[in-house]
């Protein structure tokens, strides 16, 4: 079954939005617009993962190749009727996705490119996968893209804080008690120096309430993080501790389509949401203009993700419709 991705797919003017309407896989349990909760982009920018709610039947989430428009798979979660999806979803190659639950007790699991769910046994909602989506890791070891064991904890004397894409293909960053590490799944973690603030970074985990997890630069030097004890507040850190900003507004989820360029979903009462570009005024940002992105009338933003290669920010709203918007 395809999806309606034939425009998205169009070449157009950067900057330019064309609706996407997300055609239910299934027949639709009532003809109510099903708004789009969740988008997720992988590495490559090849899938799109959308977390879609059905009129209080349980979520369905869809993983959508954006090359030929089809749909690899669709699950719904039988826990989350008429709920935000309890799940942070990580997108690696070929289409595997790790759903981490929130919480430290909650289960963490690996959809397979066909659809196959299985669960992490060790996993933690930290997982993350490396550079080139051969292997993902945590603080409780290292798996196969296939959900095969590679090792254990690669810090087993240490608190993880973070889990990051690493410098190189195939490594993960690791800060543990105010430390940097780099990781390749396979031998000990080899240590940068230190890292950024314990406190920091405890401030900016994820809430047991799941509202959107931190968010690292494609090259793992910086972090935006919605703050523990007020989600509306956005933070971006640096690795080496050196640099923290706040994002100067109400936000609902922030995205970045290149290590210097992050965008954010702006939450503005009953008024649709806007897009914009965050001006940030660290040494390592150019500090564009914060103007938002034009956006069709009558749409209300409900979910942001971005591509990096090449730079695109994916839309979802309220209507069910996703929107591509071409970067420069």
């Amino acid at each position: 079954m395809k999806y309606a991705l034939d425009e998205l797919l169009d070449e157009h003017e950067p900057g330019a939005m064309r609706p996407v309407p997300l055609r239910p896989v299934q027949r639709p349990v009532s003809s109510a617009p099903h708004p789009i909760r969740r988008l997720e982009v992988s590495e490559d920018g090849a899938f799109l993962f959308v977390a879609r709610e059905g009129g209080g039947e349980p979520l369905a989430y869809s993983l959508i190749n954006l090359r030929d428009g089809e749909t690899r798979w669709e699950y719904r979660d039988p826990c989350c009727a008429g709920s935000p999806p309890r799940w942070s979803v990580r997108l690696g190659a070929d289409g595997a996705a790790l759903l981490l639950g929130f919480g430290p007790d909650a289960p963490a699991q690996l959809l397979s490119p066909s659809g196959a769910l299985s669960l992490v046994e060790g996993g933690d909602p930290e997982l993350r996968w490396a550079p080139g989506g051969r292997w993902f890791g945590g603080a409780g070891g290292a798996w196969s893209a296939d959900g095969d064991r590679l090792g254990g904890p690669p810090l087993p004397e240490a608190e993880l804080s973070l889990v990051l894409p690493g410098p190189r293909e195939g490594t993960l960053r690791l800060v543990a008690d105010g430390v940097l590490y780099t990781w390749d799944g396979q031998t000990p973690p080899a240590s940068e120096g230190l890292g950024p603030d314990v406190n920091d970074l405890n401030q900016a985990r994820l809430t047991e309430e799941g509202y959107f997890p931190p968010r690292p630069a494609p090259d793992g030097q910086h972090l935006a993080a919605h703050d523990r004890l007020d989600p509306s507040r956005v933070r971006v850190l640096s690795l080496d501790g050196e640099e923290r900003e706040e994002v100067p507004a109400f936000v609902r989820a922030v995205a970045w389509s290149s290590p210097t360029a992050l965008w954010a979903l702006v939450a503005n009462g009953e008024a649709p949401g806007e897009i914009t570009r965050v001006e940030l005024q660290s040494r390592d940002f150019a500090g564009g203009p914060a103007t938002p992105l034009p956006w069709p009338q009558g749409e209300r933003a409900s979910a942001l993700a971005a591509a990096i290669k090449p730079p695109a920010l994916y839309v979802g709203t309220e209507e069910g419709n996703v929107y591509r918007i071409d970067l420069p």
